[in-house]
Formats: structure tokens, C-alpha cells, sequence
């Protein structure tokens, strides 16, 4: 009975090395935006394009929605995301951080 206990003392920091070694491998993996440097590992969000008639539509629709309408004030901040994420994807935003 001594040699189990003798045993399971040995094994026990084993076990807690084992786990902190799995948990912090589990982190890298699930975030790696904080083991990244610069902003060369920014992802920039697609933007999707609209045909001309889309848009054309959108415009005509847009003018018949009072300007203090809640689907107005959200339109008008997508546009705004639209636009940051153009910008974010432009090739003078997206130089390499020097190391």
C-alpha cells in the first residue's frame, strides 16, 4: 500500500505538468490573436458587392424611410463598417510590421 502511495505521489505533478502543457496547447490554438505580433496578422471582413440595380433599389428605398428610422440609422452605420473594411484590406494598410 506504502509503494501505491509512493506511486501516486510521483504521478500526481506528472499529471498537473500533463494538463497545464494540454491547456495551454488548447489556448494557442483557440486565440491565437494573442500570440500574434503586428498587424500583419490582421483579418479583414469581406465586403460584399451589390449590382448597380441592387444599389439603385437600396437608394429609392432608403429615401422613403424617415431619416431618425432605426433601419435608416443601421443602414447608415453598415456603410460605415463597409468603408473600414475596404480601407482595411487596401494595400497601404496591410504592410508587413517591422521585426
Amino acid at each position: 500500500m506504502s509503494q501505491e502511495r509512493d506511486a501516486q505521489r510521483t504521478s500526481w505533478p506528472l499529471l498537473v505538468i500533463a494538463l497545464l502543457l494540454v491547456g495551454a496547447i488548447a489556448l494557442k490554438l483557440a486565440l491565437p490573436s494573442l500570440f500574434s505580433q503586428g498587424r500583419d496578422h490582421v483579418q479583414c471582413p469581406a465586403v460584399r458587392s451589390y449590382s448597380p440595380a441592387f444599389l439603385k433599389a437600396l437608394a429609392r428605398e432608403m429615401k422613403s424611410l424617415p431619416s431618425d428610422s432605426a433601419l435608416f440609422i443601421a443602414i447608415g452605420d453598415y456603410e460605415i463598417m463597409r468603408d473600414e473594411a475596404r480601407k482595411c484590406a487596401a494595400p497601404e494598410f496591410r504592410h508587413e510590421s517591422p521585426r
